[in-house]
């Protein structure tokens, strides 16, 4: 397996058989996005220009209801093609088997995909159908061991208690997850110091996008991974590259890896080049124990 992830994370985005839409994806820093709903609840300044609900609101099916997907709660509603159940769209049967067929394509080509989840919600939100998703993702995510699911909150102080039971079972958590929370300044910093840093995980990653203000107070010995980017759209904020300039070199001193996506600019990923240098850097998972070996089985 550990060849299988070696080769995974060096070709991510640019897998040949993974070209096909729906299953690739334009973000630069995984192959693919399964989200269990659509739809979440702003929390802090990063939400702000939240990309997720301007897509949503572009997006057809929902007949003449299309409810707002990013408030708390919600009406059930039933649109032409798409169930919405307490403000959040309900993922279809089908769509669920996607990780299955991407999991067979895995281990046919002797390696290992990333997989984003959830670009469209927040996979440990306080929300009742939410957490309901989420019990089904954990079950997925033990059939597909050639996935390694990168995890990614605003939320962390919710994460330890919506791990599964198993977990603990593990050295360093499921060996196919990745745990991952938003920093976007020093005034959310808690997210990662006091909430994820200390959870057992063979990746804990930040996302530092949209980079809002500068990042200095974090604990960077407990850091594998660090993605930063200015914001995008046409209500991009302010972006200074001192910002990804002083985290590029604290990753550096920590050996943590370091992914730049872009600067600030109306269409994502549109620059993502630091002082020349392209920066598309991933980790290499930790191992996780002997319990590793019953997950891959």
């Amino acid at each position: 397996m550990v060849n299988y992830i070696r080769k995974g994370v060096s070709n991510v985005n640019t897998k040949a058989w993974l070209q096909a839409k729906p299953d690739h994806t334009k973000i630069a820093w995984t192959d693919s996005t399964f989200n269990i709903v659509w739809g979440c609840t702003k929390v802090s300044e990063a939400c702000k220009n939240c990309y997720a609900q301007t897509q949503s609101r572009n997006i057809a099916g929902f007949g003449t209801t299309r409810p707002d997907l990013w408030l708390k709660r919600g009406a059930t509603e039933e649109g032409k093609r798409y169930k919405v159940e307490l403000g959040r769209k309900i993922m279809s049967d089908a769509y669920w088997l996607k990780p299955l067929r991407w999991q067979r394509l895995a281990e046919e080509h002797e390696t290992i995909q990333l997989v984003f989840s959830s670009s469209f919600a927040d996979v440990f939100e306080d929300h009742p159908v939410v957490e309901r998703e989420l019990g089904r993702l954990w079950e997925l995510i033990r059939k597909t061991p050639n996935l390694h699911w990168q995890l990614l909150t605003k939320r962390p102080e919710r994460i330890r208690k919506s791990l599964p039971k198993d977990w603990w079972d593990f050295e360093n958590g499921y060996p196919n997850v990745w745990l991952g929370t938003t920093v976007e300044s020093d005034k959310v910093a808690d997210r990662f110091n006091e909430h994820l840093a200390d959870i057992p995980a063979v990746v804990k990653f930040i996302s530092y996008e949209p980079a809002v203000e500068a990042l200095t107070n974090i604990r960077w010995d407990k850091l594998d991974w660090l993605i930063a980017g200015g914001e995008s759209g046409s209500d991009r904020r302010p972006f200074k590259l001192e910002w990804a300039r002083h985290v590029h070199e604290m990753c550096q001193a920590n050996n943590a890896e370091f992914f730049y996506k872009q600067d600030t600019a109306f269409r994502s990923s549109t620059n993502p080049y630091l002082d020349g240098k392209k920066h598309y850097n991933f980790p290499m998972p930790r191992p996780s124990g002997q319990g590793e070996q019953t997950l891959s089985a």
